[in-house]
């Protein structure tokens, strides 16, 4: 899937797809303090862009073998 075909504001079981994680597994993601994303009531949102950043930024940091 393309990033495009995402919603501009993205929510916890968009960032689980994208990442191939449970449910629970991505609220924990957006819960940490370097992931740009916000409340919206009870839920966790992140707009599209900010979180394709954040994932390009972890895959310069911690790069795999």
């Amino acid at each position: 899937m393309n990033k495009q075909d995402f919603p501009l504001v993205m929510g916890t079981k968009d960032v689980q797809e994208v990442l191939g994680v449970g449910y629970t597994k991505a609220k924990e993601v957006m819960r940490q303090r370097d992931v740009p994303s916000f409340r919206v009531g009870r839920y966790n949102k992140i707009y599209r862009e900010d979180f394709f950043a954040w994932l390009e930024n972890q895959k310069e940091e911690s790069p795999c073998m």
